[in-house]
This record gives C-alpha cells, structure tokens and sequence, in this order.
C-alpha cells in the first residue's frame, strides 16, 4: 500500500467509546519542526521511520529511526526535522476504549520510546483506513477493536508490556541479517555491527531474541523458500539457490528437519490439497 494522509471533517466513527479524527500511513513529510504547545483535543500516536527531534523532559533531542511517542489530549506535541525530510505512520483517535487501552497497556504518554518492529502497527493502520473508507456502513464496535488493537501493538513493539526491549545495536545487527540473509553472513561482522566481541554478540542476540543469529538467517532462508515452492515453474534447485543455498542436499536436509518434510514432497503436498476437486458425476434417480 502507498503512504497516505486522510482527515475526516465529517468522521463516520465519533462516538464516547470511539472517534477517529485522521490517520496517515507512512506519509512523508518535507523539512519541518511542528510545535503545538496545547497538543489537540485527541490522542495523537505516531511511529517514525527516520530520525526526528522530539522533547524528551522538555528538552528538544534528536531521536533515531525506530521511534514511537503517544500524546494524550493537551499534551504538547513536538516534532520534525529542519534538516531532512521524514516518514511515519499516525492516527488521531479518542474515546473511552483508546484511553482504557493506553491506561491498561501501559504505555506513557508525550514519552520517546525505541521501536522493535512496525509491522504489526502498519497491518492495524491499513485495517482501520479500509473500515473507515466505508463511510457511513464504518462500524463503531469493529472501528474500536481496531483502534485498541494499534495501542496494544504499539505497546508491545515498545517492550511497555512487560517484555524488554533488544538495544539498538542488536536491532542495527538483526536489520543486516534480514538485508543480507540471502548471502554468506559472518558472525564477525554482525558483531562489529554492535560494537561488542563475537561471543558477546552471541549471547546477548540469543538472550534477546530466543535464537541465534544464524538460526534466525536460516529461519528468513526457509520462509522465503517456504513461499517459493508454491511456484510450480520453479526448480527445487533453483529455490535453493535464490534464498543461498549453494548445496542442493544441505537446503533439503534443513527443510525436512523444519517442516517436517524434503521440499519435493512439501511441494507434492501442496499441489495436492491446491486441486480443484472433480465433481463426480451422479446417475439419474
């Protein structure tokens, strides 16, 4: 989907449980600082794909890409960057659910926090635009699901649920693994990329993520590999080959201790359950 900005003068959805005043989907914006001291009359939660400067106790800081902050009504919002354009993803939304889910969520207000991932924020912002652009037929119930489900995304990807957040530099590490993971990846240089020695890299990558950092390459590997098989013009060997397998026989060992199965047989199994069934023809009573 393109990045997009909508305000809605006339909001389908604004009742005291729900109202949704505006939302925008990675919108790009040209050089600018905006300072509303008296903030709006709205919650305002955006999430920023480039660096930007906000307040961090009341002081302008610059802030990396990767960066979340949630305002409250009358909080004041600053944001932007003089020097370079940026992107990010907002809603302007109020009502009892939006403030009950930030309250019970946990998440602060008019407070910078690291990001993890956006993925999650990006499928809620998609999802609330397509129930919005149903103008009248918008329903409020499922227009507040929706707008509950963005503040528990944005709480979870903040690590505000109780989960801590992977410091930057593990993150800058796991972007180049996902980058890169078709091609050979050195433990040496994804340490260097976080500044600390190879075995310390290994076990704070671990500790943070669940699994090591070329079991998360090979995990990309499969997924995409998964997705390819689908494709019947394509060769198992040339699968392999486009997610870096050089070696036929390893790419096939690995998909079987995966899935359960070699990928010729994944493949046979899908082709299967994809047939269209054969109508069998009944005689006549």
């Amino acid at each position: 989907m393109d990045g997009f900005k909508r305000f809605f003068v006339d909001s389908p959805i604004r009742t005291s449980e729900i109202a949704i005043r505006g939302l925008g989907y990675r919108e790009r914006m040209r050089p600018v600082l905006i300072d509303r001291p008296a903030g709006t009359e709205d919650y305002l939660l955006m999430v920023f794909y480039d660096p930007v400067v906000l307040l961090e106790s009341g002081i302008p800081e610059r802030f990396p890409a990767g960066t979340v902050v949630a305002w409250a009504p009358g909080e004041r919002q600053y944001y932007g960057n003089r020097n370079a354009g940026f992107m990010h993803t907002w809603i302007h939304c109020d009502g009892r659910r939006v403030h009950d889910a930030i309250r019970q969520a946990g998440l602060p207000t008019a407070t910078p926090i690291a990001l993890s991932c956006s993925d999650g924020i990006e499928a809620c912002a998609q999802a609330v635009h397509r129930e919005m652009a149903m103008g009248a037929r918008a329903d409020p119930v499922v227009a507040g699901n929706l707008a509950e489900n963005w503040v528990r995304e944005l709480a979870r990807a903040c690590g505000v649920d109780g989960r801590p957040v992977p410091p930057e530099r593990l993150e800058m590490a796991k972007r180049h693994i996902e980058a890169h993971c078709r091609e050979p990846l050195a433990l040496k240089t994804l340490a260097s990329i976080s500044g600390w020695s190879v075995p310390h890299f290994c076990a704070e990558f671990k500790r943070a993520f669940g699994f090591s950092a070329m079991d998360y390459a090979i995990r990309l590997r499969m997924a995409e590999a998964v997705h390819l098989l689908r494709d019947a013009n394509l060769q198992v060997g040339e699968i392999a080959e486009r997610v870096g397998f050089e070696d036929l026989y390893h790419f096939s060992t690995l998909c079987k201790k995966r899935c359960g199965v070699p990928p010729s047989a994944l493949r046979a199994r899908w082709q299967v359950a994809d047939r269209p069934e054969k109508k069998v023809k009944r005689p006549l009573a």
